[in-house]
């Protein structure tokens, strides 16, 4: 459950980055202005979820706090710093790039249709 939480801080960042079009700095700045506030918002609501438990005096609601603090936490410092500077220096390259060399084979292959329709 522990990996899941922490996955999805970091998915929500990945998935607007694939959506993205430009280059990885481009993508990066956009995904994280666009998904940050949700990423935050979600920590903010885990963490508001689990404050309860904080206050507690029984040993396993401390424990159980305790545990989900370490795992938000490290969930939000891979999801908000790590996360974009890894996809900043090797992200995959945008989908754009495979669309503009699609076109230029779609281009050379109308070129050349006509060019055999003419010679017919």
């Amino acid at each position: 459950m522990s990996v899941g939480v922490s996955v999805d801080y970091c998915a929500h960042i990945m998935h607007e980055y694939k959506s993205q079009q430009g280059s990885r700095e481009e993508r990066v700045r956009n995904s994280y202005s666009m998904m940050a506030p949700a990423v935050i918002h979600a920590i903010m609501s885990t963490f508001l979820a689990i404050a309860v438990t904080g206050f507690s005096e029984g040993y396993i609601f401390v424990a159980f706090f305790r545990l989900w603090i370490g795992i938000v936490v490290f969930g939000a410092i891979f999801a908000m710093y790590i996360t974009p500077t890894v996809l900043l220096f090797i992200g995959p390259p945008s989908d754009d790039i495979h669309d503009e060399e699609e076109k230029e084979y779609e281009i050379k292959d109308n070129i050349e249709s006509n060019k055999a329709n003419e010679t017919t």
